[in-house]
């Protein structure tokens, strides 16, 4: 695995997200490129040295589910992190997302989100 992972996050627009980016950015000391619709996956290349956080609070369980099928087929070639789960997010529906490497929840303070993605790169 490379030192410098391709960090996606895939989220719409908003205050929240920029923040979260920015602190990745100054933690990491690497770009992390922002994608808004689950399509948007076809562009990015699928790899070892990709982590891919998916921001499950900005996406329709159609969604998850079109974004869950797509990444099957690409089990264990890249990490996983989903952030702002909500608190009723069950295990069950966690182990079905593929390569998962984190979870974190709607309540997680930015600087445990930070850490915990740094620790996964």
């Amino acid at each position: 695995m490379s030192d410098y992972p391709n960090v996606v996050l895939l989220s719409q627009p908003s205050l929240q997200v920029a923040t979260l980016v920015s602190c990745l950015r100054a933690k990491l000391d690497i770009p992390v490129q922002q994608l808004r619709e689950v399509a948007e996956i076809e562009r990015i290349s699928i790899d070892d040295n990709l982590l891919l956080l998916v921001d499950t609070d900005n996406l329709s369980a159609t969604s998850q589910e079109q974004l869950k099928n797509k990444l099957k087929q690409y089990h264990g070639m890249f990490r996983l992190a989903l952030i702002n789960l909500s608190d009723d997010t069950t295990m069950e529906n966690i182990s079905t997302w593929p390569s998962i490497f984190g979870v974190f929840n709607k309540r997680d303070e930015l600087d445990v989100v930070c850490k915990g993605i740094q620790n996964i790169t």
